[in-house]
């Protein structure tokens, strides 16, 4: 028995009317039919061969078809046998070291952000949007700037 075996670096998008083709390694996606999306998911669970036996014979022809497109891509490749089952899947789950990666700060005096600074640096906060209803002037830019980098972390000494 054959098994077609995706790789874990491309991704397949549904969409209403086809499907978007992800290859994250070459940086390029592209365009297929929705029945295409059919067979790979199918090829996730059954063999080649168990797949071909409920087609007739020209839906046969356009399933080799595809294979033999998903393998010339380089999308995938087909092992013999079921050792197919030791390639895990690419988790998708994000993680952060820090509590909260970003805040969104509404203010009116830019004063305040001297008192948020230790709770900013405490939480490893990565981005701050400020967002002002008064106008700004060049020096409170400045005042800004400079809390931000007293937060950010420090080049350590004899680093290029």
């Amino acid at each position: 028995m054959r098994y077609f075996n995706l790789y874990s670096d491309i991704l397949i998008t549904k969409g209403a009317n086809r499907i978007l083709i992800s290859d994250l390694q070459r940086e390029t996606s592209e365009l297929q039919p929705l029945e295409l999306f059919e067979i790979i998911e199918e090829l996730k669970t059954r063999s080649v061969e168990e797949i071909l036996a409920f087609y007739d014979d020209a839906s046969k022809q356009i399933v080799l078809e595809y294979l033999d497109y998903l393998t010339e891509r380089e999308y995938g490749f087909i092992t013999e046998g079921n050792w197919d089952t030791k390639f895990p899947p690419l988790s998708y789950e994000f993680q952060s070291p820090s509590t909260i990666n970003d805040i969104f700060i509404e203010l009116e005096d830019i004063a305040i952000l001297g008192s948020l600074r230790n709770s900013i640096e405490k939480l490893a906060i990565k981005h701050i949007v400020i967002y002002s209803n008064k106008t700004l002037s060049f020096n409170d830019f400045c005042e800004i700037d400079h809390s931000a980098s007293l937060v950010s972390d420090p080049v350590p000494s004899g680093a290029n």
